[in-house]
């Protein structure tokens, strides 16, 4: 490669003296990577992202290699096909190493491999990044992103109290925390936590956060909650949020989810310093490539040991603008919350605290996953929230009561941080009110069922847990007395239809005329013989089959009534989306 004038001129009274200075050189080869980046098409333009090619100008970074192999989502193949993709995704990642096997370590170090995706972190100087940007086996090259962490009113203002009246508090469910760790020891968390792992590189590269001093660890310990910096109290805050117990300690109600069992997953590494904002600070932060770990190992290992529901991550990287420039900038984590969700488990995500008006971060801004920005306890958008108008949810999270790490007590939280596990809390409920149901369709159940606030950028809305779980459950598990016979319908109420019901049939799929109107409620039999109600029936629809008012009038009518849960989720997305248009 051809250095120009100016560059030479830059060097000259060094070359003069027939020796080059580590400072020029550093200079050369930034402004040889500039020259290749600015070059005319060849195969390196556009591999380096720009905000690399600055930062590796200042001095050795942290960065993420996408590989040059194409691959198909992983949840979608079978299993040999499976096993053949990683095998070619190892080979390739072995082929860049041994490319690169010549540079000092000063110049190159491996900081986290994946095992299902074709990507690798790196820590890299101007040299090897220039080497990089030449590679046959280099798709992309972006920054391993950083990301700090960013009950008593909060639960009953989504319905969550209302939801435990119905029985449902998250029994089955398990909910991962991806997150600074846990505290056990507080005894709203005692005997939760039945999963742990840690994926923590640390900083610099080989000094390993993880309890056992390493940059993973898996089994009891591993995710215990870390110890540099008050920001370690984040996770257990986070977790209890989602699925603490009610404890005799003051305000310290239960979480969105208390009987859910949780996964601790430690991904915050011990930093100090500048990076802390002073001298002798420590702090967690958290490498985008160890989350990306993380995931993978949710969903290589832990989805097979575990029913996982939800993963949790309240943390938020980067602003993005939309859910294209999102998933392209955060590839490495999109594949795996692709194939999360495939296979039923949700991603949700902390939109972040910058007050950013049209910006969200990663990974809540990803397409597949589920974001979450914050309100106040009047359901006013909190100032500090990022917003944009496909974010998901708004949930409570400003003066938040949760968990206090190393006590027994309870403290004020605010932030998006404990936003997000409110609603990872209420899909755990959706999941266990509907275990058969896909994930994606539960997800837009509740944003449709939600409240919309006074933002009219954003269709975006606050999520109702009780008002979501009444169109799964129908009239016989709604939580109201329909037949006046003073049995509360749940879980069972052997008359909850009428005194006449034959069956735990629903009151418009019985074919009498419950409520005395002349209209036979039969709307909702299942004529096919498929097991699902068809939303037809031989007599006209009766939206007031069971007597009482829906306790939500804007629900649709006969939703509750007997036109079942398969036909309300063809409805839920075609009205969502008219919705947005308006």
């Amino acid at each position: 490669m051809r250095i120009g004038p100016r560059a030479r001129r830059a060097c000259a009274p060094v070359a003069r003296e027939q020796r080059v200075s580590q400072a020029c050189a550093a200079r050369l080869l930034g402004m040889a990577l500039a020259l290749v980046l600015l070059a005319g098409p060849s195969a390196a333009q556009g591999r380096i992202d720009p905000e690399v090619a600055a930062a590796a100008a200042r001095g050795p970074v942290r960065v993420v290699v996408q590989l040059a192999e194409p691959v198909a989502g992983d949840a979608a193949l079978a299993t040999r096909a499976r096993q053949t993709q990683r095998a070619r995704i190892r080979a390739r990642r072995m082929a860049l190493e041994s490319e690169l096997a010549d540079l000092p370590l000063r110049e190159l170090r491996v900081a986290r491999r994946l095992r299902s995706r074709p990507f690798v972190a790196l820590e890299v100087t101007n040299r090897s990044l220039a080497r990089l940007a030449r590679s046959p086996h280099v798709a992309h090259v972006v920054l391993d992103r950083l990301a700090s962490p960013s009950l008593a009113d909060s639960v009953p203002q989504i319905e969550g109290d209302e939801s435990h009246e119905l029985g449902l508090r998250g029994a089955g469910q398990v909910i991962a925390i991806l997150d600074t760790g846990i505290d056990e020891g507080h005894p709203a968390l005692a005997g939760k936590v039945v999963g742990e792992a840690c994926f923590a590189s640390g900083s610099p590269i080989g000094s390993g956060s993880c309890p056992n001093g390493l940059p993973s660890q898996e089994g009891p310990g591993a995710g215990a909650a870390c110890d540099y910096g008050s920001g370690c109290a984040h996770g257990t805050a986070v977790a209890g949020i989602a699925a603490g117990a009610a404890v005799q300690v003051p305000l310290s109600p239960p979480g969105i989810a208390p009987e859910a069992d949780l996964l601790s997953i430690q991904i915050y590494s011990r930093f100090s310093g500048s990076s802390c904002g002073g001298t002798g600070i420590e702090c967690p932060l958290s490498w985008s490539s160890d989350q990306a770990a993380a995931l993978e190992h949710v969903y290589d290992v832990m989805r097979f040991e575990h029913d996982i529901a939800v993963v949790n991550m309240s943390l938020a990287a980067g602003a993005f603008t939309s859910e294209a420039s999102c998933d392209a900038g955060n590839a490495l984590m999109k594949s795996t919350v692709d194939d999360l969700l495939a296979v039923g488990i949700a991603v949700v995500g902390a939109a972040g605290n910058a007050g950013e008006p049209a910006a969200v971060g990663a990974p809540a801004c990803l397409t597949q996953a589920v974001g979450v920005g914050a309100v106040t306890q009047s359901d006013a958008i909190a100032g500090y929230s990022n917003r944009a108008p496909f974010l998901e949810f708004y949930a409570p999270g400003s003066s938040v009561r949760a968990p206090l790490a190393g006590t027994s007590t309870v403290r004020s939280h605010t932030g998006t941080s404990y936003a997000a596990p409110h609603v990872a809390g209420a899909i755990a409920l959706m999941r266990e009110a509907a275990p058969d149901a896909s994930m994606a369709d539960l997800i837009t159940l509740l944003a449709w069922t939600g409240l919309p606030l006074p933002d009219a950028t954003s269709s975006t809305v606050r999520p109702r847990v009780r008002t979501a779980l009444a169109q799964v459950l129908g009239p016989c598990g709604d939580g109201l007395d329909n037949d006046g016979d003073g049995v509360a319908n749940y879980p069972a109420d052997p008359g909850c239809a009428s005194a006449f019901s034959p069956t735990e049939s629903p009151a418009c799929d019985d074919g009498l005329d419950n409520d005395a109107d002349g209209m036979i409620d039969a709307l909702g039999r299942d004529l096919d013989g498929d097991g699902a109600y068809d939303g037809v029936g031989e007599a006209p629809p009766d939206p007031g089959c069971a007597g009482i008012p829906s306790r939500d009038e804007e629900t649709p009518p006969g939703v509750a009534c007997g036109l079942g849960f398969e036909i309300a989720l063809v409805l839920v997305p075609l009205l969502r989306q008219a919705r947005r248009r308006r």
